[in-house]
C-alpha cells in the first residue's frame, strides 16, 4: 500500500500537480474508493483464513495483496495529495490533481510497472522498493500531521513559495516519526515482534 503511495505521490509531484487543490472528477473518485474497497474485501478474506471452519471466498495470494494494496495506495496519494496542497499554499490553482482517465492511466501502467518489478523477487530490486514503501509511511503520515495541524492552528493556505512550507513540514515529519516509533515501541511490547503477530504468520 505505502509503495503506491510514495509512487503516487512522487508522480504527481513531479507532473507539476502541486499546485492543484481539488479531488479528481466523481468518477474517477469512484474507481480510486473502489480500489480501497478491493483491498477491503481481500482483507477480510485473507483474515477468514485464521479460523480454520470459517468461510471464505478464494484462498489468499501474495500477489493478489500486492496489487491491491498498490491499487489502495494510489487512491490515498491522489486523496491526500490535494489536500495537502489546498491546506499548504494560497494561491493553488483549483484545478483537479487528476482531470482526466489519460491521467489516471498514466499512473495505473507505473504502479504496474512497480509491481512488476516486486514480484521479479530479485533482491536489490525489492530491497530498493521495501525502502520507497518506507518514504510511502512517512509521506502519508507527515502529509495527514501537516493538514491537521496547519488547520488546527489556522495556519492553512497561507505559504506561496516552498521555503514557508519547511518548517511545518519538517514539524509534521518529526511528529511522523516519533508516532511511527511509538507505535513499533508498543507492538513489540504487546507481542514481543514488530514483524507480525505471533502465531499468525
Amino acid at each position: 500500500m505505502y509503495l503506491g503511495v510514495a509512487f503516487s505521490f512522487a508522480a504527481l509531484f513531479l507532473a507539476g500537480r502541486e499546485r492543484r487543490t481539488d479531488l479528481p472528477p466523481l468518477p474517477i473518485l469512484l474507481v480510486l474508493i473502489g480500489f480501497i474497497g478491493a483491498m477491503g474485501i481481500d482483507g477480510v478474506n485473507s483474515y477468514t483464513h485464521f479460523f480454520p471452519n470459517f468461510p471464505h471466498v478464494y484462498e489468499p495470494q501474495n500477489w493478489l495483496r500486492l496489487v491491491t494494496g498498490m491499487g489502495t495506495g494510489l487512491a490515498m496519494g491522489v486523496l491526500v495529495f490535494p489536500a495537502l496542497m489546498q491546506t499548504l499554499w494560497r494561491d493553488g490553482n483549483g484545478r483537479s490533481v487528476i482531470e482526466t482517465w489519460g491521467e489516471l492511466l498514466d499512473l495505473l501502467i507505473l504502479l504496474t510497472i512497480a509491481t512488476l518489478l516486486v514480484l521479479s523477487n530479485q533482491p536489490t530490486i525489492l530491497y530498493v522498493m521495501a525502502l520507497v514503501s518506507v518514504a510511502g509511511v512517512l509521506l502519508i503520515v507527515t502529509a495527514l500531521n501537516a493538514v491537521l495541524l496547519l488547520m488546527l492552528f489556522k495556519r492553512d493556505g497561507l505559504a506561496v513559495r516552498w521555503r514557508e512550507t519547511a518548517v511545518p513540514l519538517l514539524i509534521s515529519f518529526s511528529l511522523a516519526v516519533t508516532e511511527l516509533v511509538i507505535i513499533a515501541l508498543l507492538r513489540l511490547n504487546l507481542t514481543g515482534t514488530i514483524t507480525g503477530f505471533p502465531g499468525l504468520a
